[in-house]
């Protein structure tokens, strides 16, 4: 139902009226005006100000309507509200007092209210929006900001609005737009990864929503491979009791140990991560839910169109191919050893003084070679056929003589230079950002531990193994301008002289260890890491006080020089290899360098060729000779 927007009057309303040209007219007289157009009378409100005035000036003709109109909106805009009463009155009062006068209700359509002018209420019931959202988006129009213009009752989601019909319409307007149902348009679609875990980029996708990161399905539970040999345990002899306490504490494990620089590094990633998920931080996709499929390597994404949007945006540049590269590291060993001995040994053959006193006496400032050799060199003169001279010699220059058949003398003079080049050109490949572990050498057993079970039970052993060898831990870094950032730890161990602890031989390794953070471009190299170390070491050893005669010193003392200089040196060169098929080309190129590999690989085809030809020759024959006994059965 909708009521007149003007009072009710025995005149036609779009009848003629006379122009207004009200300058500075009091406002009784305009009242006077408005009375005569509407037909009714004024209730005028004592609160109004006797001296306002008020300017209106029309121009062209106006019907009685407009007239009304246009004389009800110029004294809104002056703080003067119009009230209808019944079919005879109209209350006139500031417009302070308007909501304490009762004003009607209106039940009218936003398009059907007047533009200006009138005072009414409206009351609005809502239907999908929130009351107090309703409320946020039509304050700005209310004319009064007291709150009095705009009621929310949220329990029954209405408001009630009193206020001039010009904006009471524009709010009605807004409410029309903005009260209506919210299509969530949250669409499921299965998008499959390509090249990365699903599982990864669901946890970076579920950072960036509200609902925080993504869940797995379809995943099962995997066994770790480790690259490294864990600790085994022997039994020994019988009598063996594992929960019995070891006399020697067990050795630790030997696995490779992060870098500070790596450590470093994830704590950062986890830091942005926990920032991204954090509820105080940004969000971007909004209530999307992501659940990744670790069975086909999916993701399953309910999103509305907006969000997917972005989702498979992000997607498209988080699944792609990364780069790879190939480390090769160059490991130089250089051992030089010079060594010289000289010395002059003699011995009295045993002698008897008389009596029952024997003696004897020498100086050996030699090895140990002076009784062999003088056995070999008597059997000598005594019979032609024995060999002389045949074993207890060492290296380098010996000279043996007697002195009639009571002193045996010799002579040694040793030089000894040796060199050992070692070279190892251990290589491993991993993509962008992916840890990479190699190790190339042998395990190493060794006793940790020994239980015994009780009396006449015997005893048994724990072992553990020992790594010795090169490792290398690489985790490398690849930029678009082919620059590579690698954190690096090298171990290099060697074994040395065993040693002998509570009856156990126990072995000992030579290590070194470089870890380090470096930056290279591609294909060139940079050196990780080196030393160089020189012993040089003198001796003189023979006869007290005797050895250090002059001239005659050098009869009674032997003398040793010996110099050990050690150069290590190691190398990294990475080579970034872009896509697989470049992956592929280096791999042939590196096959191609190898000829004990390619002629491997050629023997072993050639002899599976072979191998073919002949059962397929044996299949042939044994097939034609079924056919030829079908051939006479028929």
């Amino acid at each position: 139902m909708t009521t007149p927007t003007t009072p009710q009057a025995v005149m036609d309303p779009d009848q003629q009226a006379n122009p207004m040209n009200f300058e500075n007219m009091p406002l009784g007289q305009v009242l006077e005006v408005y009375a005569d157009l509407v037909n009714r009378t004024i209730l005028r409100s004592s609160q109004l100000p006797i001296t306002q005035f008020i300017n209106l000036k029309t121009r062209g003709e106006i019907t009685r309507a407009e007239a009304v109109t246009a004389l009800e909106a110029v004294m809104a805009m002056n703080g003067i509200t119009i009230i209808p009463v019944g079919e005879k009155f109209i209350k006139v009062v500031p417009g302070a007092e308007a909501g304490t006068q009762g004003a009607e209700f209106s039940r009218a359509d936003a398009a059907d209210l007047p533009i200006a002018g009138r005072y009414v209420t409206q009351i609005i019931p809502l239907k999908f929006v929130a009351t107090q959202d309703a409320v946020t988006a039509i304050t700005p129009f209310a004319s009064m900001k007291t709150g009095t213009s705009i009621i929310p009752i949220a329990a029954s989601q209405t408001l009630v609005l009193r206020d001039y019909s010009e904006n009471i319409k524009r709010m009605m307007e807004v409410i029309e737009q903005i009260d209506r149902i919210t299509e969530l348009e949250m669409k499921p679609e299965l998008i499959p990864i390509k090249y990365a875990l699903a599982s990864e980029i669901a946890q970076v996708l579920g950072s960036l929503t509200a609902s925080g990161p993504g869940v797995a399905v379809g995943s099962a539970s995997r066994t770790g491979l480790s690259s490294r040999p864990g600790t085994g345990y022997t039994p020994g002899a019988t009598g063996q009791q594992p929960g019995m306490q070891s006399q020697t504490q067990p050795g630790t494990g030997l696995g490779s140990q992060a870098t500070s620089g790596r450590s470093a590094f994830q704590n950062r990633l986890q830091s942005i991560v926990n920032r991204a998920s954090s509820s105080g931080d940004f969000q971007i996709i909004g209530e999307a839910k992501i659940v990744a499929d670790e069975r086909t390597n999916s993701l399953l994404i309910f999103a509305n169109t907006q969000d997917m949007t972005m989702i498979k945006h992000i997607i498209d540049q988080l699944d792609v191919v990364l780069a790879q590269v190939l480390i090769e590291a160059i490991i130089m060993e250089v051992s030089l050893d010079d060594t010289k001995n000289l010395g002059l040994s003699y011995q009295q053959q045993p002698k008897k003084f008389g009596g029952d006193v024997r003696g004897a006496g020498g100086v050996l400032n030699n090895n140990n070679f002076l009784n062999p050799v003088v056995g070999s060199l008597f059997a000598g003169a005594t019979n032609s056929s024995a060999p002389i001279l045949t074993s207890g010699l060492p290296g380098g220059f010996s000279y043996f003589t007697t002195i009639g058949n009571s002193f045996d003398v010799a002579l040694t003079a040793i030089a000894t230079d040796s060199r050992v080049n070692v070279l190892s050109k251990p290589r491993i490949q991993t993509s962008h950002a992916v840890p990479a572990n190699l190790f190339v050498g042998q395990t190493v057993p060794y006793v940790s531990g020994t239980y015994f079970g009780g009396v006449n039970t015997g005893s048994s052993s724990q072992y553990q193994q020992k790594e010795v060898g090169i490792t290398l831990d690489v985790l490398p870094l690849i930029n678009p301008d082919g620059l590579v950032v690698m954190d690096i730890q090298q171990n290099i161990e060697q074994l040395g002289t065993p040693i002998l602890i509570d009856g156990n031989q126990v072995p000992t390794t030579t290590k070194r260890q470089a870890a380090a953070k470096v930056a290279v471009h591609d294909r060139e190299t940079v050196m990780l890491g080196g030393f160089i170390s020189t012993a040089k070491q003198e001796s003189k050893s023979g006869v007290p006080y005797l050895k250090d005669l002059p001239i005659f010193g050098a009869l009674f003392r032997s003398k040793a020089n010996s110099t050990q200089r050690v150069e290590l040196m190691v190398f990294l060169r990475p080579t970034v290899l872009p896509t697989p098929r470049a992956a592929a080309i280096a791999a042939l190129h590196e096959r191609e360098q190898l000829p004990g590999i390619r002629q491997t690989e050629f023997e072993i085809t050639e002899s599976e060729r072979k191998r073919n030809e002949e059962i397929e020759a044996d299949m042939r024959k044994k097939l034609g000779l079924k056919q030829t006994r079908k051939v006479g059965g028929n």
